[in-house]
């Protein structure tokens, strides 16, 4: 018995030396390749899950025509079968097994360790998914990243990679430069820029442009910077000589509140876009924050409902917090509000308060709260609101017509008019500051002469 323990330890030893002895040579093999530095550049790839994945890929960078179909190959892309009215998206079960394997590894690895990798994967299990579908997520949005840094011949960027504003990716691209052929720049090091360059990086990417514009673009370079050395790196600061822009008033237009009522009183608008404008018009609210509405969150019988305010800030600390973790504001609204709302959710009682009229198509992910579950119907987007609004008012063609902001600026308006106080005004509208205010009151000239 223990000859044969003995004998059975020598072929064990001899498998796992013949094991090392490949790993070794592979490796070596691998970093000759002239893709090795493009494929160890991605977080969770090292020589042998690097070498796995390319040798499954393959040379040829014409083998697949897009970034889908490299994904359709690994079975990380969903799979939608439709039949009538039924429609399911699954995971593809027929793939190469081998590249599925070596793929899960390297999602794996890049997830364990603090990076924008583990940062989507927390995000898609916030939004409700499970282990595996968000490692698949992961490693599918990474096979992508793969495939166009193959064909490109540059290196894995996390600021490029995981959808972080565009002032900050034009910002990098602008820092790294372009190299003889066009193609972008080796990625710098953080360390290696000064104050001084970002600085004029912004000066000649946005130093023409609309005040508004400089400001937005100017704090979301300064906000990914401080994010930089929070983490504790050696990051650059946006110098004093590109200070923050004082902004102009806005030219926002008042409507009157005849043409309001008009508007709201055509037969050719839906309920729907009444009952949106009506609001908007009597609450003085956002846009964004009316259509973030669900029927949970209305109190019918005392005109009001909680919302999520611009800037809101979080009950925890923990990322992603969702709709109910926020500091919740309250929005009142008028009888006419109150005559529409309920017919418009008439039948409903849960869901989003303004719906599309269109279920959503295969393939697309929506959160539990911006789908009616007794309809499935998804949440009015802003984009759709805005082109609504905007066909019912147009006089000369698309773009011409009114925008969903001028009602909160008309409402202010009119309650000022009407003799509202300051501190009054400031409620309405949930501003901090009377200067913020005083862009949204513009009294027309006969109140302004009594």
């Amino acid at each position: 018995m223990g000859r044969q323990a003995l004998a059975l330890l020598a072929t064990l030893e001899a498998a796992c030396k013949g094991a090392d002895d490949l790993e070794q040579a592979t490796a070596e093999e691998f970093r000759q390749h002239p893709d090795h530095a493009v494929v160890t550049s991605f977080p969770g790839l090292a020589d042998l899950t690097g070498a796995r994945v390319l040798a499954e890929i393959g040379d040829d960078r014409t083998r697949f025509a897009s970034d889908r179909a490299l994904k359709a190959y690994a079975g990380s892309a969903p799979f939608t079968r439709a039949s009538g009215k039924t429609i399911s998206i699954t995971h593809r079960r027929i793939k190469n097994d081998r590249l599925v394997a070596a793929d899960w590894i390297w999602a794996f690895s890049a997830m364990a360790s603090a990076g924008p990798a583990r940062e989507h994967y927390l995000r898609r299990r916030t939004h409700g998914d499970r282990h595996t579908p968000a490692l698949r997520h992961v490693f599918n949005k990474m096979l992508g990243q793969l495939h166009h840094c193959l064909l490109t011949g540059q290196s894995f960027n996390r600021v490029k990679a995981f959808g972080l504003p565009i002032a900050v990716v034009k910002t990098v691209d602008q820092l790294d430069g372009r190299g003889p052929d066009g193609l972008p720049g080796t990625s710098r090091a953080l360390d290696s820029v000064s104050d001084d360059e970002i600085g004029a990086t912004l000066e000649s990417l946005w130093g023409t442009a609309a005040v508004n514009t400089w400001n937005a673009r100017r704090a979301a370079v300064a906000k990914w910077l401080s994010w930089c050395r929070e983490q504790g790196w050696d990051a650059p600061r946006v110098p004093s000589s590109a200070a923050r822009s004082t902004p102009p008033d806005s030219e926002t237009p008042v409507r009157s509140r005849t043409a309001i009522d008009r508007l709201i009183s055509r037969r050719d608008v839906h309920l729907r876009e009444k009952t949106l404008w009506r609001m908007l018009y009597e609450t003085c609210a956002r846009a964004e924050e009316l259509l973030q509405l669900n029927i949970e969150d209305l109190d019918l019988a005392g005109r009001c409902a909680r919302v999520k305010s611009k800037g809101a800030k979080p009950r925890t600390r923990r990322r992603s917090a969702a709709h109910a973790e926020h500091v919740l504001d309250t929005v009142y609204w008028d009888a006419g509000t109150a005559r529409l709302l309920p017919r418009s959710i008439h039948g409903r009682a849960r869901g989003p308060v303004f719906v599309t009229h269109r279920r959503p198509g295969p393939g697309k992910y929506l959160a539990e709260r911006d789908l009616c579950p007794e309809t499935g119907l998804a949440r009015l987007s802003y984009d759709q609101a805005r082109d609504l609004l905007d066909t019912a008012t147009a006089t000369d063609g698309p773009g011409t017509g009114w925008s969903l902001h001028e009602l909160r600026h008309s409402g202010l308006t009119h309650l000022g008019e009407a003799g509202a106080s300051l501190l009054e005004l400031m409620a309405k509208s949930r501003h901090r500051e009377a200067e913020n205010l005083r862009r949204y009151f513009k009294p027309s000239p006969r109140p302004c002469a009594n």
